[in-house]
């Protein structure tokens, strides 16, 4: 499937095998719940993405997610050594998206956020997702996985009276990299740990919670 949004500007719904190539959100022939055609100023407001990469290992816990909401690009990261119960988490945000790039092709493309001398990126490219995080602060995460031997969900579904979400996630995918930062220089294969990644986009509820585990 090339592009989730079908010629007649209505979304595909149910699980697919495989990724869309692109989630071609423009296209989207949105109503209001009575019917009227909204115009590009709603139909941009509404729309939202975000994307998460987590890893989990004995030693070592930590995620980062960048979430692009029309008017504020948002982006976390974290870092927890449960030995110690040391914790590294940083929060940035950019307006109207200065600073961020987001591509709406599930399995090609880049979600970055730049904010002074940091960068949070999610890179995808076919079966291989990449995490890259340089901070102020000396901290440095490099991670990545191939799903060449997982089938990711992929689905879309209708969302309240007139929305729609796709999402893709895979869970407990061996990941590979290494993290360096004040807590300590990390090889993730040597911790043996595990990546779980989610992909989301579409018109949400405006009430969505977003709980990020594994």
């Amino acid at each position: 499937m090339e592009r989730l949004i079908q010629a007649n500007g209505q979304p595909r719904y149910g699980i697919f095998p495989a990724a869309p190539g692109e989630v071609n959100w423009r296209d989207f022939d949105f109503r209001s719940p009575m019917g009227r055609r909204l115009g590009a100023l709603a139909k941009w407001r509404r729309f939202h993405q975000f994307q998460y990469f987590g890893l989990v290992s004995d030693e070592l816990i930590g995620g980062c997610a960048l979430a692009d909401i029309s008017l504020l690009t948002a982006g976390f990261v974290y870092l927890f050594h449960p030995a110690s119960g040391r914790m590294i988490e940083r929060e940035f945000k950019r307006p109207l998206g200065y600073g961020a790039t987001f591509s709406q092709r599930p399995n090609d493309g880049i979600c970055e956020l730049r904010c002074g001398a940091n960068l949070l990126r999610l890179s995808n490219n076919g079966l291989d997702k990449h995490l890259l995080v340089q901070l102020d602060d000396g901290t440095r995460i490099e991670a990545g996985f191939s799903e060449e031997d997982f089938q990711p969900m992929c689905i879309s579904t209708p969302t309240a009276v007139n929305g729609w979400v796709y999402a893709q996630k895979v869970a407990g995918v061996r990941c590979r990299g290494s993290v360096r930062s004040e807590l300590g220089d990390f090889d993730l294969q040597a911790l043996d740990a595990f990546a779980h990644h989610d992909w989301s986009a579409g018109y949400m509820r405006p009430e969505t919670f977003w709980n990020w585990a594994c």
